[in-house]
């Protein structure tokens, strides 16, 4: 029985790789976990401030509709020369269409600004005009008075009512006349159905003579302009806005309107307080996001911790098993290891004198037949071992199917060594039979499955619909499928593409094989069949091989008065075409 032999490492090593390893990998399932919860707040934060300023751009964009609305009212006083009447500004208002193209609209209206000494001559003159018992309201006397007199749509309360009285509506019509611009006043209120709701009233004033004689009026309830200027959903969105641009006591006195929550400061992760101009004021908004976060949002940070929990526990109880296993089933491959590393060790060892050496056709020959037998043997009692005879751990197993791999490697690297002198000696030995070159390139593909999948390459054969009998001989034409085959997995990127088409005539048979690989340097081309040649861009290190396999197949193809052309482009692949004659005029 051999010698129990084990894996551990000393005991302070060991402890430590063990505490490293839970270390790293609980470190790595925490830094993952912030940065999704970086990126969830991220994302909802990105969301909710772009729904913010969208909602304070259609309030903008809104509120510049209703400032060309009196611009539009004031154009009309300027073009009559203020001589305007019930009937042109109802007939005015009416082409406006006020409930369809502005309907945030209360009232739009038409106001007179009347000096005390001028009351009088007032009273009588709009008593004639509108043919009713017109006063202004609330009595007294006062050195200015601002009444509004025509009103759309109809109002027979707001009629003749001195908006100077209002100090809020006194002040928007103050700055109106100081400044010759639209103002906005602040909260106002409007009785509707009995019940008082916010509002405000935009006006601009127009002169005579440098005299302000009159303004255009036009009143809101807010939550009209809301709802018309934000017909879009905002998806949980809410917010509450303000009188004026102060951040600090936000009370009642000063809300215009809300949507919010009444527990607003704690119902949701996310709020905004912004200040907005509003045509010659300004509102406070205060935004909040009600929207429910959802489970992957309010669990992935949870499980991603916990999973990576479960991770560190278990890989560093698989870690502490391979610490303490020992090898003892595994002798038998050890032994079979150290026959194959002799073997490689002395092949490494050798390598430059072989390849001094290989220009003679006598070594070649020699060195392939004395090479093929130990490896012929060495593949027997593998190929016994991996069919199943023998009972091994699953890792011994896959070192078992590693080293038969490698030794197929070496065999086809020795093939190619005999290919060569058999080519050198011009001793080619062609036995043509009738085959089929369908079947034949599907026995390759089949072999060299394991080097397929190991690279994960995708083969996609072009088959043709019928098969392709040819009279040849089938060792040297599976060479050619074979060397063909393996450079293209070689030298192809893991995941790439290898294309294979095959066409018969009367007259030829082509095989191009095609794949996504590193590609030849076009300075290599003219000499890569030749042999012991492999492109300029090929690491030693990376990519095994001996430079033999393209010479091969040029030349069983010369042998069959046959042509071979490559196409390549580095980094992009690599495409050989090979021609075959059907009639063949053998030497």
């Amino acid at each position: 029985m051999p010698a129990q032999k084990h894996f551990i490492l000393p005991r302070k090593r060991g402890i430590l790789l063990l505490l490293l390893n839970f270390i790293i990998v609980s470190s790595i399932s925490i830094f993952i976990s912030i940065k999704v919860q970086e990126e969830i707040t991220y994302q909802a934060w990105t969301s909710f401030s772009t729904e913010t300023k969208d909602v304070q751009a259609a309030l903008a964009e809104r509120l510049h509709i209703y400032e060309a609305l009196l611009y539009s009212g004031k154009g009309l006083i300027d073009s009559n020369n203020a001589t305007i009447t019930p009937e042109k500004w109802h007939t005015y208002v009416s082409s406006l269409q006020l409930s369809k193209n502005y309907p945030a609209v209360a009232t739009f209206g038409y106001g007179f600004l009347v000096k005390q000494a001028d009351k009088a001559n007032f009273v009588a003159q709009m008593r004639q005009e509108l043919g009713n018992n017109f006063t202004i309201t609330p009595p007294g006397n006062r050195p200015l008075y601002a009444v509004g007199t025509y009103l759309e749509p109809a109002n027979p309360a707001g009629e003749g009512v001195d908006a100077l009285v209002d100090p809020v509506r006194a002040k928007s019509i103050q700055d109106a006349i100081a400044t010759g611009n639209i103002t906005v006043s602040n909260k106002t209120t409007l009785y509707i159905d009995k019940v008082k709701v916010p509002a405000f009233v935009m006006r601009t004033v127009f002169y005579r003579q440098k005299a302000a004689v009159g303004y255009i009026t036009a009143t809101f309830r807010m939550q009209d302009l809301i709802q018309v200027a934000l017909q879009h959903n905002f998806q949980g969105i809410r917010f509450a806005v303000y009188e004026g641009t102060s951040t600090k006591n936000l009370t009642t006195a000063r809300l215009f309107y809300t949507n919010l929550p009444s527990t607003w400061q704690t119902s949701g992760k996310l709020s905004q307080i912004v200040t907005i101009p509003v045509v010659s004021h300004g509102w406070t908004m205060v935004f909040t996001d009600t929207t429910t976060p959802s489970l992957r949002d309010v669990y992935a940070p949870t499980v991603i911790l916990w999973l990576g929990a479960i991770f560190a526990f278990l890989s560093t109880f698989l870690l502490y098993i391979l610490l303490v296993r020992n090898r003892y089933v595994e002798s038998v491959a050890e032994i079979m290891t150290k026959e194959l590393s002799v073997t490689v060790e002395k092949l490494h060892d050798d390598k430059k004198k072989l390849e001094e050496a290989m220009t003679k056709d006598e070594f070649l020959s020699m060195a392939a037949h004395e090479l093929r037998t130990p490896l012929g043997t060495m593949r027997w009692r593998i190929e016994d071992m991996v069919s199943g005879k023998r009972k091994f751990t699953p890792q011994t197993k896959e070192d078992l199917d590693k080293m038969y791999s490698n030794v197929i490697r070496l065999i086809h690297i020795v093939n190619n060594l005999l290919d060569v002198s058999r080519i050198n000696q011009d001793k080619i030995k062609d036995h043509p039979d009738m085959i089929d070159v369908v079947t034949l390139a599907e026995t390759v593909i089949d072999t060299l499955g394991e080097r397929i999948e190991e690279k994960r390459v995708q083969v996609e054969f072009a088959k043709p619909t019928a098969a392709i009998p040819m009279k040849i001989d089938q060792n040297l034409l599976e060479e050619i499928f074979v060397n063909l085959f393996t450079n293209a997995i070689k030298y192809n990127k893991k995941g790439g593409k290898i294309f294979l088409r095959l066409a018969a005539t009367q007259k030829e048979l082509q095989i191009t094989v095609e794949d996504t690989g590193i590609g030849i340097p076009k300075k290599d081309q003219k000499t890569i069949f030749e042999k012991f040649k492999r492109g300029s861009n090929v690491d030693p290190d990376s990519y095994e091989g001996t430079g033999l396999g393209l010479f091969v197949v040029k030349k069983y193809v010369e042998h069959w008065k046959g042509n071979i052309t490559l196409k390549s482009v580095v980094n992009k692949g690599t495409t050989i075409t090979v021609a075959i004659p059907m009639q063949r005029d053998i030497k």
